[in-house]
């Protein structure tokens, strides 16, 4: 099987205005496509700038195809500017227009400089027969945002900045807080031009010239290279916007990027290598929705089934798997003696789940039989254990070493027995960590009482008060905005002719994050407090690492602050033996710019405690108080942002930020009870 991927990426264009994301975009889809979906290095080629001219694009395009096979997954990526012009065949009734993509050497007068829709579509009709060409555009095919279009020999100083898409740049923050915006484009100052060309979001669309927007007529164009008939189409194609937008171009995380390929690298990546053309493309949205873009990313055909760029094996080949399952031990009962749960296993007595306990809930209420579920139960222990060549005791790590969870809680008062609903929405995914009784393999780090308690409250002097007062109202504002930028964003969206649109609150409910934040203020400012605090974490994890326990630890909101540095406190701590193997940090506080200002020493740089192997981020869509960490400045290894809020209802996409707020540890949650923390915690 020989998968192949062409990516071309046009930021410095020979004779019409600059780009700046584009080429970032091929490198993230390159890691991508290499790193998780297993593409050979060699078969990805990735064109940049000069080099994507037709001659050489055509010659790429044609190796694509070349001996691809019934299951071989081709991938054609795009970024850059892109346009329109006059229909040269006849074949847009609807329109009258071509829509192109902009090669390096673009000019209207050269048709060798841009491919038409129409060659677009030729060239797909080449795929061979059974083998999956998944297309990939991040350009402009709209009139709405143009880019200015120079001559050779124009100075850069020359150059009008471009248009924006307005509502875009004022939803992401460039209005004052006093009401009135910057002009854009309109720069009054050295330092404003230098803020509005690293700021602005700038339109992946070329103007036509006048002539041929006349005689294209004024008709929006049609966002398709195979628009005449879906049921035609032998590839799939993800495309970065509808066809009366545009496509940003815009600093995302640190650096330029195309929002769409930005945000589609980073949907593959949180959801995984199992998600479904149709989920991903929404989880894109979702995702350009709350960073502030207006584009509405779009999947043609409409009803594309299948798994995005999965590989496809043959029936044989499935066979032979599930033979090589049934017949590997498991099923033959090589290495296994089954206890029931509610018994201790001794030292050379595996204990094992039951199907009930092990499937995952879909599958376990489902109406099979016991050889059924016993099949399946032994696919998962195959594919959960398949390094470790037998299943794990409970409460055992791969060496054999005492396996723990730590929880630690959010802002609010919280009282023994908080995590209980926690654990029951993963226990069935974690074997290793056995029944989690309370106080056994499972503990809870306790310190609400501590922030209020009298002692620490009647100490407070009349300075220290106010300087609460005034952090919380800085943290709130910053919760505020957060809510804000969600409602923005949701009531932008296109409503549904059929129905209202529904007013959406402006009041932050409770449970969102924001209703004890004078609390956590307690815990930045007041010293006594903020020691109480730690020494609380300490009292639970520190003779766990001092016994050599592996440990999990999860921690909630306002609590990944606690559990930071009371683990970068420990890091200097002797005769710890043991590791935190996972740090999860669950709708993490950390990514309030309040909270990182307030941080001192290893915290405010970001490093990762060395106690901790890996540090894993969630981010709920909707989740005012979570956010993204990886490099802002935290060294986090794994992150998934925009996770669906599951048992969460929404408004025209906004999502009540209190239910967002609580939506992983739900029972229905299994995409991160299973598929995350599970995942981790039962991963070598």
């Amino acid at each position: 099987m020989a998968d192949k991927a062409l990516l071309m990426g046009i930021n410095a264009y020979k004779s019409i205005s600059t780009l700046r994301g584009c080429v970032n975009d091929v490198k993230n889809m390159h890691r991508l496509l290499t790193d998780q979906y297993g593409f050979d290095e060699k078969n990805v080629r990735v064109l940049t700038d000069r080099q994507v001219t037709k001659s050489r694009a055509r010659r790429e395009m044609a190796w694509l195809m070349q001996g691809a096979k019934p299951g071989d997954r081709l991938v054609f990526h795009f970024a850059g500017h892109g346009s329109y012009t006059v229909d040269l065949d006849g074949d847009e009734d609807a329109d009258g227009r071509d829509e192109l993509i902009c090669l390096y050497d673009m000019d209207w007068d050269n048709r060798d400089s841009y491919f038409i829709d129409d060659e677009l579509r030729d060239w797909t009709r080449k795929l061979p027969a059974g083998a999956r060409l998944t297309v990939l555009l991040d350009n402009c095919h709209s009139g709405t945002g143009t880019r200015q279009i120079v001559t050779r020999g124009v100075e850069p100083d020359d150059i009008e900045l471009p248009w924006v898409d307005l509502r875009t740049t004022l939803a992401r923050g460039q209005a004052t807080r006093g009401g009135g915006t910057r002009a854009a484009g309109v720069p009054t100052s050295e330092a404003e031009m230098e803020d509005a060309l690293e700021d602005q979001v700038i339109a992946r669309f070329v103007q036509p010239p006048p002539e041929i927007v006349a005689a294209a007529g004024n008709l929006p164009a049609r966002r398709n290279i195979n628009h005449r008939d879906h049921d035609e189409m032998n590839h799939v194609l993800l495309a970065a916007c509808r066809s009366d937008q545009t496509a940003a171009d815009a600093r995302i995380g640190g650096s330029y990027n195309g929002a769409f390929t930005y945000h589609l690298c980073e949907a593959a990546r949180a959801i995984g290598t199992s998600v479904s053309y149709e989920r991903l493309i929404a989880d894109v949205g979702a995702r350009l929705q709350q960073g502030m873009f207006s584009q509405v990313p779009q999947l043609e055909p409409h009803a594309s089934d299948g798994v995005f760029l999965a590989r496809e094996r043959d029936a044989e080949e499935d066979a032979q798997a599930l033979a090589s399952v049934a017949t590997g031990g498991f099923l033959a009962g090589e290495h296994e003696t089954e206890v029931p749960l509610n018994e201790p296993a001794t030292s050379d007595t595996p204990q094992t789940l039951s199907a009930s306990e092990m499937l995952p809930e879909p599958i376990a209420t489902c109406a099979l039989d016991a050889n059924s579920q016993r099949l399946v139960l032994e696919i998962l222990h195959k594919l959960v254990y398949a390094s470790s060549g037998a299943p794990l005791r409970p409460g055992t790590s791969r060496a054999g070493e005492a396996h723990h969870v730590v929880y630690v809680h959010g802002i609010c008062k919280h009282d023994s027995g908080y995590s209980n609903g926690w654990w029951q929405s993963m226990r069935r995914f974690t074997p290793s960590l056995g029944a989690g009784e309370l106080g056994g393999t499972r503990h809870e780090v306790l310190w609400s009482d501590w922030v209020n308690s009298r002692a620490a409250t009647r100490s407070l002097d009349l300075g220290t008060a106010q300087q609460i007062d005034e952090l919380t109202a800085e943290i709130q504002d910053a919760l505020e905005d957060r809510l804000v930028t969600a409602q923005l964003a949701a009531e932008t969206q296109p409503a549904d002719d059929r129905s209202p649109r529904a007013a959406v609150s402006r009041e932050i409910p409770r449970g969102a994050g924001l209703s004890c934040v004078d609390d956590f203020s307690r815990y930045m400012l007041v010293p006594s407090i903020r020691r109480h605090v730690l020494d609380e974490f300490h009292r639970v994890v520190r003779p766990l690492l001092q016994s050599g326990a592996t440990l999990e630890i999860i921690a909630h909101s306002w609590g990944t602050v606690v559990s930071y540095e009371g683990l970068l406190e420990l890091d200097a701590r002797l005769g710890l033996g043991g590791r935190v193997r996972n740090w999860f940090t669950v709708g993490s506080a950390l990514s309030l710019f309040p909270v990182k200002r307030w941080l001192g020493g290893a915290a405010k740089l970001g490093h990762r405690p060395r106690l901790v192997n890996r540090w894993i981020n969630l981010d709920a869509r909707g989740d005012i108080v979570g956010g993204p960490l990886r490099g802002r400045p935290y060294d986090v290894d794994e992150e998934f942002l925009n996770l669906q809020p599951v048992g969460c209802g929404s408004v025209f996409g906004w999502v009540n930020p209190a239910c967002a707020h609580s939506s992983y540890f739900t029972s229905a949650n299994t995409a991160v009870n299973q598929g995350i923390f599970g995942r981790f915690v039962e991963s070598t």
